[in-house]
């Protein structure tokens, strides 16, 4: 009996290859880094496009979360953003990692993201929140 073939999506692959590296999870300063670029976006569309511009980038990122497993900072540095099982999030994941996690981790005087430091997984608390990682691609 011949084995039912799955097709598996462009965008899947690569967190999937990811997750099964346990030890490259993406440390602080890269994703730092990757947050800078989207802080950076925001700005910038927030001067062609004022009162909303933010709004715009986060509305962006959140559908290439969902689709693509990176912001616009994190494809820029090779980093995926990834379920437990290696595939992309949700769209409600990306909501809550980037709305609701990233609102909590920073009124707490932004210790949800300083977590990310010293965290075994080097997960925010907007990552535990949502239930994803943060990985580096080679």
């Amino acid at each position: 009996m011949a084995k039912k073939r799955t097709k598996q999506s462009k965008s899947s692959r690569p967190a999937a290859a990811a997750a099964g590296r346990s030890k490259n999870y993406a440390g602080f300063w890269v994703r730092f880094g990757a947050f800078i670029v989207d802080f950076i976006a925001s700005l910038v569309v927030g001067m062609i496009v004022p009162m909303i511009g933010s709004f715009v980038v986060l509305a962006i990122n959140i559908y290439l979360i969902q689709k693509e497993g990176y912001s616009i900072g994190k494809k820029l540095f090779n980093l995926r953003i990834i379920k437990e099982d290696g595939k992309t999030p949700s769209l409600v994941d990306a909501i809550i990692r980037e709305v609701i996690g990233k609102f909590i981790s920073a009124i707490v005087l932004g210790l949800g993201f300083l977590l990310i430091a010293i965290d075994e997984k080097k997960q925010g608390l907007h990552d535990k929140l949502a239930k994803t990682y943060v990985v580096k691609l080679d």
